[in-house]
C-alpha cells in the first residue's frame, strides 16, 4: 500500500522502515494465532467485501460450474444491453420516417422497411432477455461467492487472501452485486449513514484484510491486485466511497480517466496519479456535488483508523 493509502504503520530503526511497535498485537484464537496492524487509511482505499453475514443470503457456495454460467450471464447483459440500444435506434428511424408525411411511393416503401427493422430488432431484444432470465434462473437468482484461500509465500500462509482467477467483466459484476445486496440490508437504517460520516467522522475501528484480485486479460495474461477489503463495517466502508464519489469495483480494475480528466496537451496516463491523489485529499467528495439538503462538513476526515489485516499465523 502506499504512503498516501496507509499511515502510521512504520518507523524507521537504523536506517530501516520497520513496524511500528505499537501498532501490531496477537491474539489468540483457538490453536492459531492472529496478528492484528492497526493503521489509518484513507476512507476510499478500501472496498466492500461480498463475504458479509447481512448479505449471505445473496450468495451460493463457490462453484466451478456456477462461476462459469455467471460468465454467461456477463454477456448476457452486454447482449441485452446492445438489443434494447438496437429496438431503440430502430424505433427512432421509424418515427423519423412517419414524420417526414413524404407521399412518395419510396417513402412508404422506406417506411415499411423501418417498421420491419424495429419489429425484428424487439424480437432479438425479447429473446435476448429471455436468455438473460434463464442464466438468471439457473442460478437461483443468486451469485457463487468468489473462490478465496490464503496467500502463500516460500509455501508459508501469509496476511492475505486470494481470489481464483476471473475476467475482469466478472470480477466488476460481482462487486456490483455486492454492492447491490449490502446498499438493500442498508436501507433499514434508521439514520443516513453518509450524512453521519460527513458530520462526525467515523468514530470506531473497522477489520480490514489484504486480498489479491487475479483479473484475466483477454490476452490471457493475469493481473494481480493487492486491495484492501472491509472485514467489518462494510456499510461505513461503501459510504466512505459514495462521499468521495468512487465505485467499489474502481477499487479493483480501476479509476476510469473519464472521471479524472487531463488537459488536452497531456496524453501521459501517470500525470492523473497526482491530480486523483490531490482531489481526494483535499475534498471529502470531488467527483460529485453533494445532494440537495446535504452539506458537507469541514469535520469529516479523510484517513481512517483500521484495525488491518487479521491472518492465522503458522507456530
Amino acid at each position: 500500500m502506499g504512503d498516501t493509502e496507509i499511515k502510521k504503520l512504520t518507523a524507521s530503526q537504523r536506517g530501516k522502515k520497520v513496524l511500528a511497535p505499537n501498532v501490531y498485537r496477537t491474539v489468540q484464537t483457538g490453536e492459531d494465532k492472529v496478528l492484528l496492524l492497526s493503521c489509518d487509511v484513507h476512507g476510499a482505499g478500501i472496498a466492500p467485501w461480498d463475504l458479509n453475514d447481512r448479505t449471505a443470503g445473496a450468495w451460493t457456495p463457490p462453484n466451478e460450474g456456477a462461476m462459469g454460467r455467471v460468465r454467461e450471464l456477463v454477456a448476457a447483459e452486454f447482449a441485452v444491453e446492445r438489443a434494447d440500444k438496437d429496438a431503440k435506434l430502430a424505433e427512432m428511424e421509424r418515427d423519423a420516417r412517419r414524420r417526414s408525411g413524404d407521399d412518395e411511393p419510396h417513402a412508404a416503401a422506406a417506411l415499411a422497411a423501418a417498421d420491419d427493422k424495429h419489429r425484428a430488432a424487439l424480437k432479438v431484444a425479447r429473446e435476448a432477455r429471455r436468455d438473460w432470465d434463464r442464466l438468471l434462473s439457473s442460478l437461483g437468482n443468486r451469485r457463487p461467492r468468489p473462490l478465496v484461500q490464503p496467500a502463500e509465500r516460500d509455501g508459508r500462509p501469509v496476511a492475505a487472501f486470494v481470489l481464483a482467477p476471473q475476467p475482469q467483466e466478472v470480477a466488476v459484476h460481482l462487486q456490483r452485486y455486492a454492492v447491490e445486496n449490502l446498499r438493500r440490508v442498508g436501507r433499514r437504517r434508521g439514520y443516513d449513514l453518509v450524512e453521519s460520516l460527513v458530520a462526525s467522522g467515523q468514530l470506531s475501528r473497522g477489520m480490514c484484510v489484504l486480498q489479491q484480485w487475479r483479473i484475466q486479460q483477454p490476452d490471457e495474461q493475469v493481473t494481480k491486485l493487492w486491495r484492501m477489503v472491509a472485514v467489518t463495517a462494510n456499510n461505513r466502508a461503501l459510504a466512505r466511497l459514495d462521499i468521495y464519489g468512487v465505485r467499489a469495483e474502481h477499487l479493483v480494475t480501476g479509476m476510469p480517466q473519464s472521471l479524472w480528466p487531463m488537459p488536452n496537451e497531456n496524453s501521459d496516463p501517470r500525470s492523473c496519479y497526482s491530480t486523483c491523489g490531490k482531489s481526494l485529499t483535499a475534498s471529502p467528495s470531488p467527483l460529485t456535488p453533494p445532494a440537495p439538503g446535504r452539506t458537507r462538513a469541514k469535520s469529516f476526515r479523510p484517513t481512517v483508523p483500521q484495525r488491518s489485516l487479521p491472518c492465522p499465523r503458522t507456530s
